[in-house]
């Protein structure tokens, strides 16, 4: 059984059925994203689950690969405004709270933006959803990608999506020094009905 099978089982919805699988979408043009998405993509290829991976140029994509996809996880990167969305060539725009609704919708247990982003530009637009783990990086460094390991590996034993996080970056700031840590946010649903916030601070 593959890792986003288990996860899958983590939170059952009557209302929102758990999606399969990963959706990994670059929305961008730049070298860096470039680079940054065919990472990501091969470091999922590792867990052998099949992912499905696109370069989108318009927000209507995004929304309808979503929509068709269906994932468990949706795995983004992209670079957010200052107003907390994404605006295509035509002019066309969507922001967060909203992609983050829909991605709740069609069955996202785990939403992470994989490319650097300025937490003030979106952190009044994040939707705080009672059933799907977000994760947003602040610093993407040279650990990363055992960061993004980490958290596959992590879910691999346990589907908890919070715990696996917390494993790999211990909330206290001094535990935290000299960890193979990018920097990061992590908001997390919980049975209180409150957001769990996780951190991590960049490491050298």
């Amino acid at each position: 059984m593959g890792i986003f099978n288990i996860f899958r089982k983590r939170i059952e919805s009557p209302h929102i059925p758990a999606g399969t699988g990963i959706l990994s979408i670059l929305f961008g043009e730049t070298t860096e994203l470039e680079n940054q998405f065919k990472e990501d993509v091969s470091i999922y290829g590792e867990t052998g689950i099949t992912v499905h991976s696109y370069r989108v140029s318009s927000t209507q994509e995004i929304s309808d690969l979503l929509s068709s996809q269906r994932p468990g996880l949706f795995h983004l990167l992209a670079t957010f405004t200052n107003r907390g969305s994404l605006i295509d060539s035509m002019g066309k725009e969507i922001f967060l709270n909203d992609l983050m609704k829909l991605g709740e919708s069609r069955g996202v247990r785990l939403f992470i933006i994989a490319s650097e982003n300025n937490f003030n530009n979106i952190k009044e637009h994040i939707y705080s959803s009672q059933i799907m783990n977000f994760l947003t990086i602040l610093t993407r460094n040279k650990h990363f990608p055992s960061f993004l390991r980490g958290i596959i590996s992590g879910l691999s034993k346990n589907p908890n999506f919070a715990l696996a996080y917390v494993k790999l970056a211990p909330q206290h700031q001094s535990a935290q020094v000299g960890l193979p840590l990018p920097g990061s946010i992590a908001i997390c649903p919980s049975k209180s009905g409150r957001s769990l916030v996780l951190w991590s601070d960049a490491q050298l």
